[in-house]
């Protein structure tokens, strides 16, 4: 703020005030187009803007159990992986030993991919694991 000398400072201050007003006023509007882009440009490439907005493990789970008829959970993740946030299901099959991984992504509901692993594969895979968990 500045003062005027000759006299109305008063009348500079008030109209520095009605300046800082419009000024915060214009920046009031400005904020939510800026996040309602940012959000919409996130959610469309899925990026970071809109991980909070993932689907819910229960809708994950019934898109994942579709995928391989008769199947069960045996476990689920919710993970990031090249870049995608994505559910991880294993399911299994009463008929089989093999476990069907099941990747969901988090924000379309699409399936990423679904491959068939043996024990063996999912021992590894569980190694794997612990091993870069220790890092």
């Amino acid at each position: 703020m500045e003062l005027n000398l000759n006299g109305d400072a008063d009348c500079t201050f008030k109209n520095n005030k009605i300046k800082n007003h419009k000024n915060i006023m214009n920046l009031i509007k400005f904020i939510p187009l800026t996040l309602a882009a940012a959000l919409l440009a996130g959610c469309a490439s899925n990026h970071c803007a809109c991980r909070s907005r993932h689907i819910s493990k229960t809708a994950a789970s019934q898109i994942a159990l579709a995928s391989v008829p008769g199947a069960a959970i045996k476990s689920a993740e919710l993970e990031k992986e090249h870049g995608h946030l994505q559910w991880s299901f294993d399911l299994t099959t009463p008929q089989t030993n093999q476990v069907t991984e099941v990747n969901v992504d988090a924000i379309t509901g699409k399936i990423l991919s679904t491959h068939a692993e043996s024990a063996s594969d999912e021992d590894r895979e569980a190694k794997s694991e612990k091993d870069s968990d220790k890092d």
